[in-house]
């Protein structure tokens, strides 16, 4: 086709460089000279063009890389192609364009993992100032983050600098040596729920997987004990995947799974370097419309190490400062106690850890102490600790007060008799003398 000074229509063709990426393409030197020809004493800087696909009134700007394409040719990057609705050998047209300068920006992108992304701004950002020239309302963007993985996002809503007409009603500007503000809209594709499941219990369900998965968490009670994992049925194929950080973990980055016909279940133990004492993230991978089951349960009792707890024997360890909680009494009513985990003082998931091994021995004490009327050991409940060495201290002051008395009361008869004596002997004594 042809055209005069900024205006000419050529065929589009895929990207056959390497350093062409975004929005900068490679235009036929042809165009150069008609540039030339048409702004003979001030070239416009930067050169940004109008882009226009009449087959599907697609427009969008670009910027110019570089003017080497062959005669009546165009190179663009494969991104800028799909989102111009380009292949190989197209028509499309390029306008020379002035465009205002952009101050704000607002992407929304397609997949829900975007969110995932740490400090997805500054990705977006180094993105778009190596390869990218203007934006346009509508323009598709695809960035990658640090591993790599390509995300699309749609340009929904531009702000261009000043306060004029033209600023107020801009669709399209220019992003080179601008102080570029950006947001993020939700995202189109709505992410999954992870569906919050109790310990010691079995999940049953119908498999309505989003995209293949199913994802639940569950909160750890006791950070002593094993957690396992089972899936069934065993007739179907269903596959199980657990993280202690990833919220929506799959094959790829899980480092614990396991599967429904395996014989046994998967068990996390304390010692494992996977092992979480806070949180688990699950996610079950099945064909649609698979009754599924999913159990998850704490280890046996023997497996579980005794929790420390107030008000018995102080632990002289340097790095494990605090109380520990004796287990059941021996035979002659004595208290047994045993070493306490190495665990920091101020661990706020111990205490409540504590207090939930406390309170299950809290009514079998209060029937016994029905039953026996009298007191038990302090080895299950603090509180009672706390009351007896109180009434001792109380029975021991009274006692100190009694022997108190009893001493102030002989020492003043003594003191009164010997008063008596005296006064006698100064009578007799005067007595003589008259």
């Amino acid at each position: 086709g042809g055209g005069n000074g900024g205006e000419r229509a050529v065929r589009a063709i895929g990207r056959r460089r390497r350093e062409i990426e975004g929005n900068r393409v490679c235009l036929d030197p042809a165009v150069l000279q008609g540039l030339q020809l048409r702004f003979r004493h001030s070239m416009p800087s930067p050169l940004l063009f109008m882009v226009t696909n009449q087959k599907y009134s697609k427009v969008s700007h670009c910027g110019v890389l570089d003017f080497t394409a062959e005669r009546g040719c165009a190179y663009l990057s494969d991104v800028f192609m799909e989102d111009m609705i380009l292949t190989a050998g197209d028509w499309c047209e390029f306008k020379i364009k002035t465009l205002p300068r952009l101050q704000y920006v607002k992407f929304q992108p397609f997949r829900w993992q975007f969110s995932r992304i740490k400090n997805p701004k500054d990705v977006l950002t180094r993105e778009l100032q190596s390869h990218w020239v203007t934006l346009t309302k509508g323009d598709v963007v695809t960035i990658k983050d640090d591993e790599k993985k390509a995300f699309r996002l749609s340009c929904v809503e531009v702000k261009a600098a000043g306060r004029g007409i033209g600023a107020r009603r801009a669709t399209a500007g220019s992003i080179i040596n601008t102080d570029l503000s950006v947001e993020f809209a939700p995202p189109v594709e709505r992410a999954p729920e992870v569906k919050l499941i109790k310990i010691n219990t079995v999940e049953e369900g119908k498999f309505k997987a989003y995209k293949g998965y199913a994802y639940f968490r569950v909160k750890i009670v006791d950070p002593y004990r094993g957690v396992q994992f089972r899936v069934g049925p065993k007739t179907e194929d269903v596959f199980l995947f657990v993280s202690k950080n990833n919220q929506y973990v799959t094959a790829n980055d899980a480092k614990l799974f396991g599967s429904s016909h395996d014989p046994k279940p998967l068990t996390i133990v304390p010692s494992s370097p996977n092992y979480s004492k806070d949180w688990y993230y699950i996610s079950i991978r099945a064909k649609s419309g698979v009754r599924y089951f999913l159990e998850v349960k704490e280890t046996p009792q023997d497996e579980k190490k005794i929790l420390s707890g107030w008000g018995q024997k102080k632990s002289n360890s340097p790095w494990n400062r605090g109380y520990k909680l004796g287990g059941e009494a021996d035979r002659k009513g004595k208290p047994s106690y045993t070493k306490k985990p190495e665990l920091g003082r101020s661990n706020t998931l111990l205490r409540n850890a504590r207090l939930a091994a406390l309170s299950k021995g809290l009514k079998a004490s209060k029937q016994e102490e029905r039953k026996t009327d009298a007191l038990r050991l302090p080895t299950q409940k603090p509180k009672l600790a706390r009351q007896r060495s109180s009434e001792i201290r109380r029975m021991r002051a009274a006692r100190m007060k009694n022997i108190t008395v009893a001493m102030k009361k002989e020492d003043t008869e003594a003191i009164a008799k010997r008063g008596s004596l005296v006064f006698a002997k100064l009578m007799r004594a005067t007595s003589r003398e008259g």
